[in-house]
């Protein structure tokens, strides 16, 4: 059953694209198609309807181009001056057709049954092509592989509208979008192909050179990504390049694009990764050098001296000790019942302060201390003997006779 469609319908979306390219009696042959060579051809025979600013190459021997109408598309995929030309124009088969992946199906039925039973929802195309995904397994004792079916299947359906489900003898099975699979060739390392289909030179996956992978015997620490210049295989599933290329093909099955619409999306992978720049070391430095660079390194004013001494591990200073607390209790009670007294003012005889011993201030503080109402800290006997005895120094024999007296305290 052909796959796609010769001309554009009605309830198809736009843009409205067509490919073309020039037929050659060879594949080898190397027929390149510039679009400002067939921009001409095209105005010379007065082809109409051409969105201006999509003739673009995607190819070596390949145009793309868009029609704003599909009624202008569909005259121009019909013109005879294309034949006689030699040019081949055709609808690809991403504008026009998705692919969908449809899971539960019976493993034994063949594709004529799983059609005949199936139903898509309105306002989907039908299915016009469906492939069974099978699963290798080996059987039989002399180990041989056999391909045997799963229930899975990959259905293109017609139109770029994809169905969320489809009903098969009254049951909904899900469809889900089928993303293109990332295929590589182990001859040359290029994505796209596999190695019975290969015609380039071989290129070895793991050394780069030019010789075939599978027989070189490089060790693991010398491998050479010919990709993205890593240390490791250029078929390593690990490879900048493969996710890339992963990526591309994701877009392609999302947005109904090509393959080189899709590459401009995706910039290529820079040559050396992150992960292999930390794992270079870095050069040595050079001792006879050293003294020589040292006095021009000073003069820059953006140089970096490097010092390459061992780090010395100081032992731990110990914790500083904890100053003197104070009486927390006495504090609190001041706090919580403050009493403020009234002094009675103080008559000195002389009335003159700078002619007042250190003992009559001492025992005006005493005074005070005395008449006061204030619940006093546990240490403020210790610190009025102390008062007392430096006021008996200070007076001499005259005052070593005299005794002060602390009243009682009104409890």
């Amino acid at each position: 059953m052909p796959v796609g469609r010769s001309l554009y319908v009605k309830t198809d979306l736009s843009p409205y694209i067509i490919h073309v390219q020039k037929e050659t009696s060879n594949a080898n042959d190397a027929t390149i198609l510039h679009p400002v060579t067939f921009g001409r051809f095209l105005k010379r025979y007065n082809i109409n309807g051409i969105v201006n600013g999509t003739l673009k190459r995607i190819g070596r021997n390949r145009i793309s181009m868009e029609f704003a109408n599909f009624n202008d598309a569909n005259i121009f995929l019909s013109n005879k001056i294309l034949t006689n030309e030699k040019y081949k124009a055709f609808i690809p088969t991403f504008n026009v057709t998705r692919l969908g992946v449809i899971r539960g199906v019976p493993s034994d039925w063949s594709d004529d049954e799983v059609i005949a039973n199936i139903n898509v929802p309105i306002g989907s195309g039908p299915i016009i092509k469906l492939r069974r995904l099978k699963r290798k397994v080996t059987a039989g004792i002399d180990g041989t592989n056999q391909y045997v079916n799963t229930g899975t299947i990959v259905a293109t359906f017609d139109g770029r509208t994809l169905p969320t489900r489809v009903y098969m003898c009254y049951a909904a099975l899900p469809v889900e979008l089928y993303i293109y699979p990332t295929i590589q060739c182990y001859n040359c390392c290029r994505f796209g192909h596999v190695k019975n289909q290969c015609r380039s030179t071989p290129r070895c996956y793991k050394c780069g050179q030019g010789h075939s992978g599978s027989n070189c015997n490089v060790e693991e620490e010398r491998y050479w990504c010919i990709l993205c210049k890593g240390c490791h295989q250029a078929i390593d599933k690990k490879c900048l390049e493969y996710d890339r290329q992963k990526a591309i093909k994701e877009t392609m099955s999302k947005s109904c694009i090509s393959y080189i619409e899709a590459l401009k999306i995706h910039p290529p992978v820079s040559r050396v990764s992150y992960a292999d720049a930390l794992l270079t070391s870095p050069p040595l430095p050079n001792t006879s050098r050293d003294t020589q660079n040292s006095s021009s390194s000073q003069n820059l004013p953006n140089s970096q001296n490097v010092s390459y001494k061992k780090t010395v591990f100081l032992k731990p200073k110990a914790p500083p000790k904890l100053s003197k607390g104070y009486d927390y209790h006495a504090h609190a009670n001041i706090v919580r019942n403050p009493v403020i007294s009234e002094h009675k003012p103080i008559h000195n005889a002389n009335n003159n302060k700078e002619n007042m011993q250190i003992s009559d201030i001492i025992k005006l503080i005493i005074q005070l201390l005395s008449q006061s109402n204030i619940v006093s800290p546990s240490n403020a006997a210790a610190i009025i003997d102390t008062l007392y005895n430096i006021s008996k120094y200070n007076n001499g024999p005259q005052s070593q006779s005299a005794s002060v007296e602390l009243p009682e305290l009104n409890t």
